[in-house]
């Protein structure tokens, strides 16, 4: 498969289950505070070049009628038995479950799933999402950029072919993601025109958490493009169809096996 020259993140870099809880630990503990006490303080986020942004908790806890119609065009694709992959507080396993599905919750960070437990999701495991194997499923679902946490190409073709060992011949694979390129942000189009210098693509952003003074281990996140993604989709046995997609560049996908 055609990829960069070189990646930021290799294979080898890939974050052990003990390096990983500790890049979300910052994120896991502004979840805990918000979920106990109401109190809503900004996760810093601070990329490898040294741009800072903030983020609220908040969003992870809305209810349906705050879902977005991205996020309403993804459940309304949902059938049968489903996993939510990187499920963060359960937002969307609460609605599927309300609508009558079976539905696993999978996440990493362990403050999320003790969360998940005590709003009701019914099944939560607290893993990596490339460390479950059980079972069959109709419907993979990851949303709010949730594929991002394969970090890199590598890691999205890695995730492609597990993927299919957890999925039904039948089912499908439901994600967001965002395509970078549509972005009129002078220091976004900087930093990907510096991971293009240094070999690395454009959609691979380097960063980590900070909040209340502590602060996580780097990770990678992955931006994949429509384009992109078809090409790693059509070469490893997918079909990649395109369900929604915004000005802003973030899209939908719905992914089935050939």
């Amino acid at each position: 498969m055609s990829k960069p020259k070189a990646s930021f993140l290799n294979q080898e870099m890939y974050y052990s289950d003990m390096k990983a809880r500790n890049a979300m630990e910052p994120f896991g503990y502004a979840l805990r505070d918000f979920y106990y006490s109401g109190k809503d303080e900004s996760v810093i986020i601070i990329r490898d070049d040294g741009y800072h942004d903030e983020m609220s908790v908040r969003k992870y806890f809305r209810t349906p009628e705050e879902f977005s119609h991205l996020e309403n065009k993804a459940l309304e694709l949902c059938k049968g038995k489903i996993i939510d992959l990187s499920a963060g507080v359960g937002a969307d396993c609460l609605e599927l479950q309300k609508r009558g599905f079976d539905v696993t919750a999978v996440e990493i960070n362990p403050e999320a799933c003790e969360i998940m437990k005590r709003r009701g999701i019914k099944k939560v495991k607290c893993m990596d999402l490339f460390e479950f194997s059980e079972s069959k499923f109709d419907t993979i679902l990851l949303f709010d950029r949730s594929i991002g946490n394969v970090q890199n190409l590598e890691g999205l073709e890695r995730f492609l072919f597990h993927a299919k060992l957890i999925l039904k011949s039948t089912g499908q694979l439901i994600f967001d993601s965002l395509d970078v390129r549509k972005t009129k942000n002078p220091k976004h189009l900087a930093y990907q025109q510096n991971s293009i210098n240094i070999g690395r693509y454009y959609g691979e952003v380097i960063v980590r958490f900070e909040y209340k003074g502590i602060i996580g281990s780097n990770f990678g996140l992955l931006h994949v493009d429509p384009d992109t993604l078809r090409r790693y989709t059509n070469e490893t046995g997918w079909n990649c169809e395109l369900i929604y997609s915004e000005d802003n560049g973030n899209f939908l996908a719905r992914l089935t096996i050939l």
